[in-house]
């Protein structure tokens, strides 16, 4: 009794090993590792550090968590005995020895069982209560076969005789289904699929649990963990049974990670001893870590010094706290910023959702007259002032200058649409029947100019026409975003009636009578054919220096492209400005009167429903941000 007594010392001095202060500033990095996790168990954008179990069946993993726990507490045994994510939290504490099963509630720790243990020497009863609790956790969410489940199963063992240490312990993997035995077909595929959600996370701490042998290359659990942690960066090695091993046979080239470049791994291998049957049975865990060290005492290779930090459970323990809470002290800082963002993106979102409908009928007039409030002001802002984030102002100078691109590139004048026969015919036609007479230019340009057939200056209607209608979707745009941006989109029939009175009773009538202005303007510059313009009146005058027939249409179809430049340049400024009067300013301008007086129409109950999701979504990102909350004050706590 004294021998075990004495065992039970030196393994808690081990566990004790450095300052007080430092013991409990670490043990406190543990739990708030432990509560980010839960947290964070469903978030993909935050990633919390963790260490996690991944092996084949029967490789040894439950033994060494035993071993880990001087307690012989988790089951045991050749076929799949760990079918869901196993999350243990060791916590050194004073007091007797406890396990306790619970879940976490928005970071708050909840328990469901516990329950005293005898330590070291855990009675049948305890180990059966333990093991008879995490099968019907397990037959709860993957049923009585042999189905695995992705639901955590959470268990905390308290003790003083404890490293603090978290760790999940994933099922192990198989190469074939026994569906004889209840697996379905798939369960490689299902069990790989869950270990890699598991050790996908950068932040992970992969322990590769693998029984020694000299090839470990063509371990299966290695071949899984390559595909996630290629360069070893994350990933301890931990071989056991290492007392199997083949005589004359040893990992020392591990131990000293004298490997493949392949099989490198930046925390490095450790070696240990797993208890044979016998030996579980007749000797508990805690008497393991003494068979243990005899062992690597008294072997030839491994009782050299140089691997003594590398070998046993002690040893293993020992690195993987380290590495777990240097892990999570580098990314606390990060975690915070991460959280912090969370926060504000969710409060942006509550913002939009708005707060919780009020019942009072003053309240929620008050509410609809702020919304339509803000949806007018915001709207004219955009249109209007200068440096607007949402860029309605630009895409519609966009348009325009587009629209001045593309009436510029429009010439009914040249060859292929206006023939040498064509400008002939026309100046013929000049002459009537008169006598022949080199007819005066201009009577020929406006003879053409106003040409009923084809009308040359009435080409730049459609294009004016597009514009107009590309203003227009750019503010039925700039509504919906409004809609959206304002929080009125919660409210389905308040939206529909905002949409509808600006696009079909403001917008729409806008567009028609803009349409009938740019029409007069084209119709301005048909009916009237004059110009003052420099270049134009230049090849005019020199177009009477010219004889004969060929000279006379080439003159006058220069003469006609000159012309109808100075029609182009004048639409070009004047058609944007009919656009932004008629089509933008006036829209403005009958918002708010118009809005305001369909909104008194309708009843304020039916304006204020809801979509039926909307209350769950606000729910869930206040329950998100309670979580985030609670989470930055841990942090902050410690940082």
């Amino acid at each position: 009794m004294s021998g075990i007594s004495a065992l039970v010392n030196s393994v808690t001095n081990l566990w004790h090993s450095g300052e007080e202060s430092n013991l409990a500033q670490n043990r406190e990095i543990l739990k708030i590792g432990n509560v980010l996790n839960s947290l964070f168990i469903d978030r993909k954008n935050i990633e919390i550090p963790r260490l996690v179990v991944v092996g084949s069946q029967s490789s040894g993993k439950s033994s060494l968590l035993n071993s880990i726990l001087g307690m012989d507490i988790l089951p045991t045994g050749n076929n799949m005995v760990t079918r869901a994510p196993l999350q243990l939290e060791l916590i050194q504490s004073s007091g007797n020895t406890r396990a306790e099963f619970g879940k976490y509630h928005e970071g708050n720790w909840k328990s469901l069982d516990d329950f005293e243990l005898d330590y070291p020497n855990i009675t049948v009863e305890q180990k059966t209560r333990i093991s008879t609790k995490i099968e019907m956790i397990t037959r709860e969410n993957a049923g009585d076969d042999m189905n695995i489940s992705f639901v955590p199963i959470y268990l905390r063992i308290f003790s003083s005789n404890l490293p603090n240490l978290s760790l999940v312990d994933l099922p192990g993997l198989t190469m074939v289904a026994c569906t004889d035995r209840g697996q379905p077909k798939d369960i490689k595929e299902q069990i790989r699929k869950m270990i890699g959600e598991y050790i996908q996370p950068s932040k992970t701490i992969i322990l590769a649990i693998m029984p020694a042998r000299i090839d470990i290359e063509a371990d299966i659990a290695l071949d899984l963990i390559k595909e996630y942690d290629p360069n070893g960066e994350r990933t301890v090695g931990i071989l056991t049974k290492l007392d199997l091993m083949n005589q004359e046979t040893d990992i020392t080239h591990l131990l000293e990670n004298r490997v493949s470049v392949d099989l490198k791994l930046k925390h490095g291998y450790f070696g240990i001893k797993n208890r044979s049957k016998r030996e579980t049975d007749e000797k508990n865990a805690l008497e393991g870590l003494t068979l243990e060290a005899n062992y690597f005492k008294n072997h030839k290779v491994y009782c050299q010094s140089k691997y003594r930090s590398h070998l046993g459970v002690p040893s293993v323990c020992k690195s993987l706290s380290n590495i777990l809470i240097q892990s999570i002290k580098s990314c606390l800082p990060k975690i915070l910023q991460e959280i912090n963002e969370n926060i504000s993106q969710n409060r942006e979102k509550l913002d939009k959702l708005g707060e919780p409908l009020p019942t009072d009928e003053n309240a929620q007039s008050a509410l609809v007259h702020h919304l339509l409030s803000r949806f007018c002001r915001k709207y004219v802002n955009v249109l209007e002032d200068r440096g607007n984030i949402i860029n309605t102002g630009r895409n519609i100078k966009d348009v325009f200058v587009e629209f001045r691109e593309n009436i510029g590139q429009l010439n009914p004048f040249e060859k292929g649409h206006c023939s040498e026969e064509y400008i002939r015919e026309s100046i013929r036609n000049c002459e009537g029947n008169h006598m022949s007479f080199p007819s005066p230019p201009i009577e020929v340009l406006e003879q053409i100019m106003k040409d009923q057939h084809k009308k040359p200056i009435q080409k730049l209607y459609p294009i004016a026409k597009k514009c107009c209608e590309n203003v227009m979707s750019e503010m039925i745009l700039l509504t919906n975003i409004l809609i959206d941006d304002i929080g009125i989109i919660r409210f389905p029939h308040f939206a529909k009636l905002v949409k509808n009175n600006l696009v079909n009773h403001i917008i729409l009538d806008n567009l028609s009578s803009t349409l009938k202005k740019i029409l007069e303007l084209i119709e301005s510059q048909e009916n009237y054919i004059w110009t003052d313009d420099f270049q134009f009146i230049h090849i005019l005058e020199k177009s009477g220096e010219d004889t004969g027939e060929n000279i006379q249409i080439a003159m006058m179809r220069k003469l006609l492209q000159a012309y109808y430049k100075t029609v182009v340049t004048v639409l070009q400024d004047s058609i944007p400005k009919c656009i932004m009067l008629f089509m933008v300013k006036y829209s403005v301008n009958n918002l708010s009167s118009k809005l305001y007086d369909a909104v008194k129409k309708e009843k304020l109950g039916v304006l204020l429903k809801e979509y039926d999701d909307i209350h769950i979504q606000r729910e869930q990102l206040e329950k998100s941000n309670r979580e985030l909350v609670k989470a930055k004050e841990l942090i902050e706590s410690i940082v």
